[in-house]
């Protein structure tokens, strides 16, 4: 039974949560599971064909609040917009339901706001979390929440992806020019998130000794890893770090996204010390 099942019997059983954690898999995959359970919850159906599917896509969901990092963060301002719209009465659904989308980018303010509905949920309502970094939440927010980890699955992550992502880590962190990071960097310019994504899942599978077999599937992957094993774990954990850091600052509009990748390889390569 996969996530949109499980919380479908729910749905039926009137067991769905008040909070859902969704993590894991590529932005785009949880984007895409948080339209399909918005869709559940508001009787829109659960397919992606349908005329729900167009309401959603095209913000014409009443009773649907769609919240995006606002530079780089979750402001408390965006957090206090959705708890007054839950307290409101739903237009033409029985709930409303509020998606944030990089909910691991709100900041201290804002998950404090958050904190306080989750544990007094305003009527049938529901919030759903998307975050790549389920750590950068705090415990209590955790906690509340139905936790949902997609996974990594060949549909969200090509493996061609999956290459790149260890050849640009193997560049940046063992070879001695940053150049060829550069050139595999340069070709993800126009959509660098499912790249992040497939590096970050890499260098966590390694910290935690979870090989994810479709990660490590080739000869030179599985060579790629084995090296990154014998780093340091502080200097992987400082890895994923830089990579968070890269996709919260793509996320603003007014960075260079070549710039910006450029810059992390440089940080990954000076920021790894060595074994």
């Amino acid at each position: 039974m996969n996530p949109l099942e499980a919380l479908s019997m729910r749905y039926n059983e009137g067991t769905f949560p008040h909070a859902l954690l969704v993590s894991g898999g590529t932005e785009a995959s949880r984007r895409g599971f948080a339209k399909r359970a918005a869709m559940l919850l508001l009787g829109l159906g659960a397919g992606d064909t349908d005329e729900g599917a167009r309401l959603i896509d095209g913000g014409n969901t009443a009773d649907l609040i769609w919240v995006s990092p606002d530079g780089g963060s979750i402001k408390v301002d965006q957090v206090k917009d959705i708890i007054g719209r839950l307290r409101t009465k739903p237009f033409s659904s029985e709930r409303s339901v509020a998606v944030i989308d990089g909910g691991d980018l709100m900041n201290a303010q804002s998950q404090n706001k958050l904190l306080k509905t989750l544990e007094e949920p305003p009527g049938d309502s529901v919030i759903i979390l998307l975050a790549a970094n389920t750590e950068a939440l705090r415990a209590t927010i955790r906690s509340r929440c139905l936790k949902i980890n997609l996974g990594v699955e060949s549909a969200d992550i090509e493996r061609s992806v999956c290459d790149d992502a260890a050849g640009i880590l193997s560049a940046a962190l063992f070879g001695k020019s940053i150049h060829a990071a550069f050139r595999m960097l340069d070709g993800y310019v126009d959509d660098p998130f499912p790249l992040l994504d497939a590096m970050e899942l890499f260098l966590r599978d390694i910290i935690v000794g979870l090989h994810e077999p479709r990660l490590v599937a080739s000869d030179e992957r599985r060579g790629i890893a084995a090296r990154m094993k014998g780093r340091r774990t502080d200097a992987l954990k400082a890895g994923v770090g830089i990579i968070e850091d890269t996709r919260a600052a793509l996320r603003s509009s007014s960075m260079n996204k070549k710039s910006c990748l450029r810059d992390m390889a440089l940080r990954l390569k000076q920021g790894s010390p060595a074994r």
